[in-house]
């Protein structure tokens, strides 16, 4: 899960700092980045009934092969049309690959506080692949390129097969869940999983609201690749950290009270971004933003798994990842809009009010 979500997290650097410098504006570096939910929006419900079905390796066999496509196609023959299919391809990689993984973790572990522990663990793969992955794509940005950085962002994915040939194989009774688009959206029924999922689509909506605005104001701001890379790392480190702690205080965090702290800080965190001035102040406000939204992702999994019927786990993660990558398609490109109509930050404080509004959900 390292490995995929670092191809991504290189590729969606690197492609929007390309548009910059090309001067295509920032309507553009939005809609590049919702290009990497369009895959896995219409992929995602596939994907969980073919981990029901079929466990773990084929799954993450497909997503390793689309994770390697989408660095190489780009570094051929850099255009805005290569670059709009790696951000395709590698965005389905990650989608395809993480399904899989939250899947088969879940399987592996208990109800209670040891699932809160297995899917914090989990949910460190992808803050471990993004707090390294976007300072490291600065750096070779900065001293190689981008060519040599889409090459790096395509080996990274290949040597996660050596790892998930190791994971051992499951056996399925019969030939599993057989999965229809109708049949995932039956699962909406359940109140407690739609009332997860939309709080999902509030906080995955955030993540992306830092994504965004912070190249835009850094790049307005004349720092640096690496600068930048910095920034979105200490944001995804953050988040590695308040998981490490629900890892080891699993018993102590409840969830409903736990989201509802981390949604308020974020709220408090969203308003006040817009108003920090330099690399410093910038470095702290990642930082609390990556400790407030990190620390529900956990909450939020294991809340969805324990309200999931037996062997349909596959399929309701599949439907929450392509409405979360539903929400993630329409968001990027918006946020850029918006930006150009207004001022810069003005998504994250949009954001700020939304999570102020979500927080019904937890009552």
């Amino acid at each position: 899960m390292i490995c995929l979500h670092a191809s991504m997290a290189i590729s969606r650097i690197a492609s929007s700092l390309w548009v910059l410098d090309s001067g295509y504006g920032e309507w553009s570096v939005g809609l590049l980045l919702s290009l990497f939910s369009a895959g896995p929006m219409l992929l995602a419900w596939w994907a969980g009934g073919l981990s029901d079905r079929y466990g773990f390796h084929r799954p993450m066999g497909i997503a390793i092969t689309l994770a390697i496509l989408g660095g190489i196609t780009p570094a051929i023959y850099p255009s805005l049309i290569t670059i709009a299919l790696g951000c395709l391809l590698t965005g389905s990689a990650s989608s395809i690959g993480a399904i899989a993984v939250q899947r088969a973790a879940g399987r592996l572990s208990d109800q209670g506080a040891n699932l809160k522990r297995v899917f914090s663990w989990v949910a460190i793969a992808p803050a471990v692949s993004n707090a390294f992955a976007p300072v490291m794509s600065g750096v070779l940005l900065d001293q190689f390129g981008f060519v040599a950085t889409l090459i790096i962002g395509a080996i990274i994915p290949a040597s996660a097969w050596f790892v998930a040939a190791k994971v051992p194989r499951e056996t399925i009774k019969g030939s599993g869940h057989h999965s229809s688009l109708r049949d995932a959206i039956g699962l909406l029924r359940i109140s407690a999983y739609r009332r997860m999922l939309l709080l999902n689509l509030v906080t995955i909506s955030s993540w992306d609201a830092h994504l965004f605005v912070v190249p835009v104001i850094g790049h307005a701001q004349s720092l640096s690749a690496t600068q930048i890379g910095a920034l979105l790392g200490v944001f995804s480190a953050a988040s590695i950290v308040i998981r490490v702690i629900i890892v080891r205080w699993a018993e102590q965090f409840k969830e409903r009270t736990s989201m509802r702290i981390a949604v308020s800080l974020a709220m408090v965190g969203f308003f006040a971004y817009p108003w920090l001035e330099g690399f410093q102040m910038m470095l702290i406000g990642s930082a609390c933003l990556g400790m407030s939204l990190g620390s529900v992702q956990p909450m939020l999994l294991a809340s969805i798994h324990q309200v999931t019927p037996q062997g349909r786990q596959g399929q309701a993660l599949g439907l929450r990842s392509m409405a979360l990558n539903g929400i993630n398609l329409i968001m990027p490109s918006s946020f850029g809009l918006i930006a150009s109509l207004s001022y810069t930050a003005l998504p994250m404080s949009m954001m700020g009010l939304l999570l102020g509004l979500s927080l019904w959900l937890l009552r």
